[in-house]
């Protein structure tokens, strides 16, 4: 409290990682509390997501991109099932209570079998049990996509081959061109759920040389700098 009347807040109960720092110039993406189906529930800063119910539904973050280099990761922190999936979404996704595994513009990852799924689920890699990270390599610039488990990337990819932008093992690479966001998606199981790190801490798991957080600092330049101009 600068006025001098010690009004001060105490810090009580905080652990560091409880603690995140953004900025007009460095604030960071989480999931979004608008865009998504109407039985998720997010919590500890819209980290934590979860579906409490045995209906479909996915929920989409809050920062979009169509170009760069991206890593984020997941944390599976309750009951795992076939439908349960990390993935991104094209900004177009509608409606948010559809099958994410049938979607077209959904590009996932099942944590309970492995599969992948782009409008149809198919054999990819090793399931995901709870408490353990799944992360995404997003390359927009190649049009590919690759996860891994436990830092392990999965269907024989390299963190070597990612950086450089082979996308001989990437899962998918029909994703030029698009404008994607970060996607949970859900179905029949109880309760499934997980936290979100797009960078705000350190990562479990090692991003592949040249891949960024996800946050407004590393976005590309707008257009147009200031708006004010075109709204007064």
């Amino acid at each position: 409290d600068s006025s001098g009347n010690l009004n001060s807040f105490s810090v009580a109960g905080l652990a560091a990682a409880d603690q995140v720092t953004d900025t007009p110039t460095k604030n960071w993406s989480t999931m979004s509390s608008i865009n998504k189906g109407g039985n998720i529930a997010l919590s500890n800063g819209n980290l934590h997501i979860e579906d409490g119910t045995n209906e479909d539904a996915m929920g989409t973050g809050t920062m979009a991109v169509s170009s760069g280099k991206w890593y984020w990761e997941y944390t599976v922190d309750t009951i795992s099932t076939n439908y349960h999936a990390m993935g991104v979404a094209e900004t177009v996704l509608a409606p948010l209570a559809a099958d994410f595994t049938a979607t077209g513009s959904v590009w996932a990852y099942q944590a309970g079998n492995g599969n992948s799924c782009n409008g149809s689920s198919v054999s990819y890699g090793n399931s995901v049990a709870t408490g353990q990270v799944m992360g995404i390599a997003l390359d927009l610039d190649n049009g590919a996509v690759w996860w891994s488990k436990e830092n392990v990337w999965q269907a024989s990819a390299t963190i070597e081959e990612i950086a450089a932008g082979t996308t001989t093992n990437a899962a998918y690479t029909n994703l030029s061109g698009k404008t994607v966001t970060p996607l949970i998606g859900f179905g029949s199981s109880l309760t499934p759920g997980g936290t979100f790190n797009f960078g705000q801490q350190a990562f479990a798991g090692t991003a592949p040389t040249g891949f960024n957080k996800l946050n407004t600092a590393n976005l590309p330049t707008p257009t147009i700098l200031d708006g004010t101009a075109n709204f007064q």
